[in-house]
């Protein structure tokens, strides 16, 4: 073999090592920006001929918060977004607080607490930069899959831009192709779930008044419909509307003069700028399963639910970010099957489940439900935000913080914290110096020990805290986490895979987070 062909033959076996991501938004990028991350190379195509214009999704939740952080954009989210940290619920009637959540309560195990209120369209452009500057992905629009094929060591999609046709190889295939996804008909999976019963629509407007000024967000409690406003950034709102009539479903538009009724609802009377607006259904549907051979399914492609809350997208985004560590923990030699199927596992239960099943009781409560049904509850929530536990909760819950993987293939059994997000309480150096635990931690899997002196024989970064590294003032890590002393496995995803005082049991859960552990079920959280 001369050197051309070997040069040829080296770059077919990149290619054909590299993730094929099918879907250019929110949840395709963040996967290929995951992968870089870990220096694993991909190839993202996108039907579509640039990113979306639209705000579309403009909330991102503290969890998703802190993925970007990891991968580096957090600091162009805070510089682009606008950080909500108090949020007071008006009613558009006479102003009244209806509820209000205090973000900062969180800042004892969160860094920054609150929520960013960004346009969809920034989001994606952040994202598509940070994987452009990679230099480990090839995105490429205006490019449709037409066809899709697995063999026992890689995959196939045939492709067309414009009226050229092409096969692109890859090791595997993501399909990050939203509700109607391609990849997820390909591989024969169904999409079961329903829609509700609610006529729903979205319009961005522009302000330009002293209306801007009013304090949002705010909510429009009206005979069999709800309006809300909300404001993206200074002079633009989102209005969102619902109704228990189903009458207007059957239209593809929504009329102008609608939107400008929803606007005075929630905003009063004034001139209005109406930059977009349309209709939509409200679904809760999921895929029985995300991964079937080497095809597996991300965000939307997979599950699909009520908007109330705002965390489909950010849903989307974590998938990724659970993803993309173990597949390049496979491209490294770790077990597929094992990896994978803890992908399955672990993000049907907190997705499917967990989040839309709060997102589904929010619908039924605050939207579906009569007028005086909808008074009542909020009445009931005001009231119960007032016991200190109860917000907490809720605090956690609507920033995502709380998500726990309870279940997983890679987690050997320990005392209780397994699966849980590891806090991100503030620590103090010896010299006086404060700063959050992230700051510390490697991007791969991190072992803190805290109140031990022992020295480990295993290869990953050590955090101390206790007598001999880090002391922590709050007590909240050991608190949360049910250990006075022992040992936390982190993982690359910033949750603890286990924690104990057995030392011999760290390199094997150690071995079983990359896949290159073989271990009894009995050893496992199943």
């Amino acid at each position: 073999m001369n050197l051309v062909e070997s040069i040829l033959n080296m770059n077919n076996q990149k290619r054909n090592k590299r993730i094929v991501i099918v879907g250019g938004g929110p949840t395709g990028l963040s996967l290929a920006l995951g992968l870089a991350k870990k220096n694993i190379p991909s190839i993202l195509l996108e039907k579509n001929s640039a990113i979306s214009k639209y705000s579309k999704a403009p909330v991102i939740h503290q969890l998703t918060k802190e993925i970007f952080e990891q991968w580096n954009v957090g600091e162009e989210f805070q510089k682009q977004g606008n950080l909500v940290n108090d949020i007071n619920v008006r009613s558009a009637k006479n102003n009244k607080a209806i509820f209000a959540l205090n973000f900062q309560e969180l800042s004892g195990e969160a860094s920054s607490p609150g929520i960013c209120i960004l346009q969809q369209s920034q989001t994606e452009q952040i994202l598509l930069d940070a994987v452009e500057s990679s230099g480990l992905c090839e995105v490429r629009f205006d490019t449709e899959v037409m066809s899709l094929k697995q063999a026992k060591d890689g995959v196939e999609v045939r492709v067309q831009t414009g009226s050229n046709y092409e096969n692109i190889n890859g090791s595997y295939c993501i399909g990050c192709d939203g509700a109607s996804s391609f990849v997820r008909e390909a591989i024969g999976l169904q999409f079961k779930g329903k829609t509700y019963a609610v006529y729903t629509a979205l319009a961005d407007v522009e302000i330009r008044d002293e209306r801007n000024d009013l304090l949002w967000p705010r909510l429009f409690n009206g005979k069999g419909e709800v309006t809300f406003g909300v404001q993206i950034k200074s002079g633009l709102w989102r209005i969102i509307h619902l109704e228990s009539d189903k009458k207007n479903s059957e239209r593809d538009d929504v009329p102008d003069i609608k939107v400008r009724e929803w606007v005075h609802q929630v905003l009063g009377d004034g001139k209005v700028n109406i930059v977009w607006s349309s209709p939509f259904d409200i679904h809760r549907r999921s895929s029985p399963r995300f991964k079937k051979g080497r095809v597996l399914l991300a965000g939307d492609a997979a599950h699909i639910h009520s908007p109330v809350g705002g965390q489909g997208m950010n849903a989307g985004i974590q998938d990724a970010h659970n993803l993309s560590w173990k597949l390049a923990e496979i491209i490294q030699g770790g077990d597929a099957n094992l990896l994978l199927k803890s992908y399955e596992t672990e993000r049907i239960a907190v997705v499917v489940k967990t989040v839309s099943g709060y997102t589904g009781f929010l619908t039924r409560t605050f939207l579906q439900s009569p007028r005086f049904i909808r008074s009542s509850s909020f009445f009931i929530l005001r009231n119960l935000l007032r016991i200190p536990f109860f917000r907490k909760r809720f605090l956690r819950r609507t920033s995502m913080i709380n998500l726990r993987y309870k279940r997983s293939e890679i987690h050997l059994k320990s005392n209780g914290p397994a699966g849980m997000r590891l806090p991100n309480v503030l620590l103090r150096s010896k010299s006086g110096n404060s700063f959050r635990l992230y700051d510390q931690l490697n991007s791969g899997i991190n072992l803190l020990s805290i109140h031990k002196k022992k020295e480990l024989p295993i290869d990953v970064p050590v955090i101390r805290i206790g007598e001999e590294g880090y002391e922590e003032p709050s007590g909240l890590l050991m608190k949360l986490i049910g250990l006075n002393q022992g040992w936390v496995i982190v993982r690359p995803d910033n949750y603890i895979a286990w924690a104990g005082v057995e030392v011999n049991e760290i390199p094997r859960a150690v071995s079983l987070l990359k896949g290159k552990f073989k271990k009894s079920w009995s050893d496992v959280i199943l």
